[in-house]
Order: C-alpha cells, then sequence, then structure tokens
C-alpha cells in the first residue's frame, strides 16, 4: 500500500465526441461523489474523448529513503503498529503487510531471506530529507 503518495490528484480538460469541453478532478482533499470520470477517461485510452489539459501536482525527488522490515509475533501486534505509525504522525512511502506464510514462500525466491519467526512482518519505506529520517531512526 502507497501511503504518502496516495494524495496526488489529477485534473483533466476533455472534449468530448460531440464537441463539449468537460473538466474532471477537483482541488478538495476529499472528492468522491459520483463517479470517477479521471481514471475512467484515462482506461479509455482516448475512445471516450481527448484530453486537452492535465492539472497534476509534481512531488521533488526525496533526498533519502530508509527500508525497514519488522517482524510482529501476532497479527493484532502488527495491526497495532500500523495504526501507531499513523497516529505518531509519521507518513510511509510505503506499508506493507505480509503475513509469515507469504515471507516463507519470498525466501525461496530472494538472496537474503526474511524472518518468519512471527505471524507477521511489516515493509516500511519512509522518505524525505535525511534530516527527517534522522529523527526518526
Amino acid at each position: 500500500m502507497v501511503v504518502g503518495y496516495a494524495k496526488n490528484r489529477h485534473q483533466f480538460e476533455v472534449v468530448l465526441p460531440d464537441g463539449s469541453v468537460i473538466n474532471t478532478g477537483s482541488n478538495c482533499v476529499k472528492h468522491s461523489a459520483g463517479y470517477d470520470l479521471t481514471h475512467l477517461l484515462t482506461g479509455a485510452e482516448g475512445t471516450l474523448g481527448v484530453v486537452t489539459k492535465v492539472i497534476t501536482r509534481l512531488l521533488p525527488k526525496p533526498q533519502g529513503e530508509r527500508t525497514l522490515i519488522v517482524s510482529c509475533t501476532t497479527s493484532e501486534q502488527a495491526s497495532q503498529l500500523v495504526s501507531d505509525i499513523i497516529a505518531a504522525g509519521i507518513v510511509p512511502a510505503m506499508l506493507e503487510y505480509v503475513m509469515s506464510s507469504t515471507a516463507a514462500a519470498l525466501n525461496q525466491y530472494i538472496s537474503k531471506p526474511l524472518t518468519a519467526e512471527g505471524e507477521a512482518c511489516l515493509f516500511i519505506k519512509l522518505d524525505g530529507a535525511n534530516s527527517q529520517l534522522a529523527k526518526v531512526f
């Protein structure tokens, strides 16, 4: 699950086959009313209309990144850790919950085996300024 980059919003100006012009997307943080025309038009690959304008937010490349693999004794402990991370205001670039059986299967294909001692593992990727990462680690 990508957490830190899930907030990207895109807006399109689209000319439909009948010549009318529509705008999709929104500047709002939460925009979920009605159909998601932006993704519908993206998936249609030009068959529903011609995109004439795109507004998007570009993010700078992070200065540094750190990846953690945390082994959790129980699934409940892993779930609580995810809640604690978000509650602390830490926004990871990636946060993956992996069951120990999946970690064991992965070990057949990777050179550095994962510990599959508990019920679950969390893969956590943090990125940002090096000074911010130093506070977390």
